[in-house]
C-alpha cells in the first residue's frame, strides 16, 4: 500500500503487527474459540505495543460489514482491523470462512 511508503523500517516492521493480529484472530476462530476470546487473542498482540493506536479489530459479515456475533463455518466472515503507527492509518483484513 501507499500508506505504507510513510512508514519508517520501524513503523513498518511495527504494521506487521496488524497481520499477526488477524492470524492470530483467524486461527482461534477456525479452532472453534469463541468470539471474544479470538478477539481478546488479536487485542493482546495489538495492546502489547504503545506505539500502535488501535482504531478497531472486528469481526463483519464481509457481504455487508455488520459485526458477527456468532460464528458457523461457510460463512462470509472476515477480521478487520484499523490502527494508526507513527500517524499513518493503516487498515487490513483477512477471510475467515472462504
Amino acid at each position: 500500500s501507499s500508506r505504507n511508503e510513510r512508514l519508517s523500517d520501524a513503523g513498518k516492521e511495527m504494521a506487521a503487527n496488524l497481520f499477526y493480529a488477524l492470524i492470530k484472530v483467524k486461527h482461534a476462530l477456525v479452532e472453534g474459540k469463541n468470539r471474544e476470546t479470538a478477539l481478546q487473542e488479536g487485542l493482546n498482540i495489538l495492546h502489547a505495543h504503545k506505539e500502535i493506536r488501535l482504531e478497531y479489530l472486528e469481526i463483519v459479515d464481509r457481504r455487508n460489514f455488520g459485526v458477527v456475533t456468532e460464528m458457523t463455518p461457510n460463512e462470509d466472515i472476515a477480521i478487520c482491523v484499523a490502527a494508526y503507527v507513527e500517524d499513518v492509518r493503516l487498515i487490513d483484513n483477512v477471510l475467515v470462512f472462504s
